[in-house]
């Protein structure tokens, strides 16, 4: 098979990233900083899951490999811990702790540096303060776990702990990307929902009533389906999309001119 030309760093990267278990929205990532189809680039970052054996391929074919030879490696790395090395005691170096300084931790603005700048586009910053948020419930509810009575009622701390955390990580994995690349990875769902709302921004009345309805009966068929609890797996997603249509329809009002 055709081999496209990467340096030794890219092959380390993409190796590196196969013996990780090849998750996917780390994979677009890194995609995005290696020789890429701009096509298939573009194409992952609105719809990954649709183009994952796309994106398999094409690093496949980066790497000179066969697609069995991708699983292989993929089978025989993930999940396994590297073995630790352990130093004898007696060359160990003792350092009193009252001389071993305490590592200042770096500071939010100190970590995202571009947060500051006046070219940082708006949904970065958004993401920037619920990645607080998401910070804040998490080590809030933490304790929690240790303190239930009763298996629902860890059920259901361990339930908005995982969520928090998931959506941290994929804040993370869009700052990340901006940090290192100058350009937007697009995967998280505040890039359509700002783009809905420059979308209501164009419309005249008559067609923002219309969507005013359309999007009321929306609010109305997600709570429908959060209250049935029919699918579990669902819930975090239909509660994150419950929250952002209400907001679309809070922006509709006040653009009409209406009081909550």
């Amino acid at each position: 098979m055709p081999v496209r030309e990467i340096n030794k760093t890219d092959r380390i990267k993409l190796v590196t990233w196969i013996r990780s278990g090849a998750p996917l929205s780390e994979g677009v990532s890194l995609y995005a900083s290696v020789p890429n189809n701009k096509r298939l680039l573009a194409v992952l970052q609105k719809n990954p899951a649709a183009y994952e054996n796309e994106l398999v391929a094409d690093v496949c074919s980066m790497l000179g490999i066969s697609l069995a030879k991708f699983e292989s490696i993929k089978k025989q790395y993930h999940g396994k811990k590297i073995a630790r090395i352990v130093t004898p005691r007696k060359v160990v170096k003792q350092v009193r702790t009252e001389d071993r300084k305490p590592k200042k931790p770096r500071s939010f603005r100190e970590e995202w540096p571009f947060l500051s700048r006046p070219d940082c586009p708006p949904e970065l910053k958004a993401l920037a303060a619920d990645k607080i948020s998401c910070w804040e419930r998490y080590t809030e509810n933490h304790p929690k776990l240790f303190d239930c009575s009763s298996l629902e009622e860890c059920s259901s701390v361990a339930y908005e702990i995982v969520k928090d955390y998931k959506e941290n990580r994929l804040i993370w994995q869009e700052l990340n990307h901006y940090k290192q690349h100058g350009a937007i990875l697009g995967l998280h769902p505040v890039f359509a929902h700002y783009k809905q709302f420059k979308k209501l921004r164009g419309m005249n009345v008559i067609q923002l009533w219309k969507v005013k309805q359309n999007t009321e009966h929306r609010i109305w068929r997600i709570e429908h389906e959060i209250a049935k609890g029919d699918k579990p797996h669902l819930k975090a997603e239909r509660e994150k999309r419950l929250e952002n249509t209400r907001a679309e329809l809070a922006e509709i009002k006040r653009m009409l001119g209406e009081s909550e």
